[in-house]
């Protein structure tokens, strides 16, 4: 599996920001990782901000989610043990 280039030249990116992506339970889910050539400037604190809140619904997204897969691998369970039962 090749690792994807995240700048096309040395030195292209002069500021990164990382924030974890957490499940409600504190379990870490992924990191999320921006960066800014050196034009746009540095992150700032409001950028930091914004980021931290979609991230605690992006992470409440995925607790979500994994409950209804597994809601619906049971159920599937319990369709076919059903079926066989008759």
């Amino acid at each position: 599996m090749k690792t994807p280039r995240i700048c096309e030249q040395e030195g292209d990116v002069a500021h990164i920001l990382c924030q974890t992506i957490q499940q409600p339970d504190g379990e870490l889910a992924a990191v999320l990782q921006l960066w800014r050539h050196d034009q746009v400037g540095p992150f700032h604190e409001e950028d930091e901000e914004i980021v931290s809140s979609y991230l605690v619904w992006g992470g409440i997204a995925l607790h979500y989610a994994h409950l209804y897969f597994n809601m619906n691998q049971q159920r599937t369970l319990n369709d076919f043990l059903l079926d066989v039962v008759k």
